[in-house]
């Protein structure tokens, strides 16, 4: 599987004549279509990680790397009172995961 720039595609898409259907269509050459794709450049990317916090009385834990971060730590990062979004550590998303 191949990720690609799909902006990048409707630009170089629009950039083909072809014949009005309407106001919202048009119809191009498939083959014109193909090289569109197969031509466009990659994007990187890299599956989302999901974790949660695990709280303890004077710090947390993320599930993900295990690594615990003491309540100043959080008040450092944060400011008082809020959870980080992200682990600082490994970048886990801890959005969907409440603390424990």
């Amino acid at each position: 599987m191949r990720l690609i720039d799909a902006d990048a595609l409707k630009e170089r898409l629009k950039s083909y004549t072809g014949m009005f259907i309407d106001e919202l269509a048009f119809v191009v050459n498939l083959e014109a279509v193909l090289d569109g794709i197969d031509f466009r450049p990659t994007v990187e990317a890299a599956p989302v990680v999901h974790g949660k916090w695990v709280k303890y009385s004077f710090s947390c834990v993320c599930t993900q790397c295990e690594t615990e971060f003491d309540d100043d730590d959080i008040r450092r990062i944060m400011g008082e009172g809020k959870m980080p979004n992200f682990c600082p550590e490994c970048g886990a998303d801890m959005r969907k995961g409440r603390a424990e």
